[in-house]
Parts: C-alpha cells; sequence; structure tokens
C-alpha cells in the first residue's frame, strides 16, 4: 500500500528505482539519492491512514487503509515513547495499529465517528469526530502529553 520502490513497476506505474545512497566506496556517507522518494511515501501513507494537521489541529481519520491491514485475530503495537520507555499496546481483532508524535493509536474499523484519548490514570475523554482540540494536538507535537494512549473510530 501506498507509494514507493517495494513496488512492483506495473503496480507503482511507473520504473524501477534505487532507494540507497549513491556514496561511492572509498568517501564517508553521503546524502542518499531518494530523500524526496522517502517523505513522498511517508506523506502518503500518513494521508491513507487519515493523518493530517490542518490550523494547528490533529486531524486522524477517516481512515483509506484497505480491510486487510486490519488484523484478523488479536496482535500488538511495540515503540518508543515520548518517555524512552519501550510499551507494548495489545491490539484487538479488526483494528490497526500506529504510533502519532510516539503515542500508540488504534484504528478500529466501523463505530460512530469519535475518537477516544487515554491518560497515564486510566481516564478516558470521547472527542466527537476525528479532530482533536488546538491544546491536545500541541501536547503531542511537543511530545509533551500525558496521552497514554489514542482509539479512532469510525472509519
Amino acid at each position: 500500500l501506498g507509494l514507493g520502490t517495494h513496488k512492483t513497476p506495473a503496480v507503482y506505474g511507473a520504473f524501477p528505482t534505487d532507494p540507497y545512497s549513491h556514496t561511492p566506496s572509498f568517501a564517508g556517507a553521503q546524502q542518499p539519492g531518494m530523500t524526496g522518494q522517502v517523505k513522498e511515501d511517508w506523506l502518503a501513507r500518513m494521508a491513507e491512514l487519515g493523518v493530517a494537521v490542518r490550523g494547528g489541529r490533529l486531524h486522524l481519520g477517516p481512515t483509506r487503509a484497505h480491510a486487510v491491514e486490519f488484523l484478523e485475530e488479536s496482535g500488538s503495537l511495540s515503540l518508543v515513547a515520548a518517555g524512552g520507555d519501550e510499551v507494548t499496546v495489545p491490539l484487538s481483532p479488526g483494528t490497526l495499529g500506529i504510533s502519532c508524535f510516539q503515542v500508540p493509536v488504534v484504528l478500529h474499523r466501523g463505530g460512530a465517528p469519535r475518537v477516544v484519548l487515554t491518560d497515564a490514570s486510566g481516564t478516558t475523554t470521547e472527542v466527537d469526530g476525528h479532530v482533536l482540540d488546538e491544546a491536545t494536538s500541541a501536547g503531542l507535537f511537543a511530545r509533551a502529553t500525558d496521552l497514554q494512549r489514542i482509539d479512532v473510530f469510525g472509519r
């Protein structure tokens, strides 16, 4: 899914590219030749997953991820949180786990369009729709939040 060098020319609609550095063997590390493509891949993937920043507010959905990306069986998402701790989040069937500003985000298939924020104390706050307010968004952007998990419903 998404754009990128991992796709075949038939699927991508273009010719194969070399995503690696063009550094000669006798020189130190130099600028990779595909930096722009990597950024384009990342931006396209975030758009597919419904993640965007507009007007200083984080938008989290709806996702255009394909149904096959959502888990059919239980699984987990592992990441390094903003504080440096490794975190593992259990995932249920019908979910897709990503991270956003080092906070685990669990995308759920179906349900009314809403976002459920869970803080360090386990307190949840429900937001109608998929747009976070400016203060919550700013805390995420600065990685200065006590949010432990974000659940997004209403694909």
